[in-house]
């Protein structure tokens, strides 16, 4: 997960010491722990997001970046 969002936090966009990987539907609420449900997050944005979907924190999820620039 960390390899495919290049550590970039799929919530904010910015990179961070301390990347966690989050589920997009938390399990609480029947998330999996599939690929599809997991990001990338920083910390800050993954204490935000907490125990609720994006859209019940009122953050959106960026798009997984396609190709890697290796002169970031």
């Amino acid at each position: 997960v960390l390899d495919r969002d290049d550590y970039l936090c799929r919530y904010c966009g910015r990179r961070s010491q301390t990347m966690e990987v989050d589920h997009i539907i938390p399990v609480s609420q029947g998330g999996k722990s599939t690929l599809d449900n997991l990001v990338t997050a920083c910390r800050e944005c993954n204490r935000k997001k907490a125990d609720r979907t994006p859209q019940e924190a009122g953050i959106d999820v960026l798009p997984v970046r396609t190709q890697r620039r290796d002169w970031e």
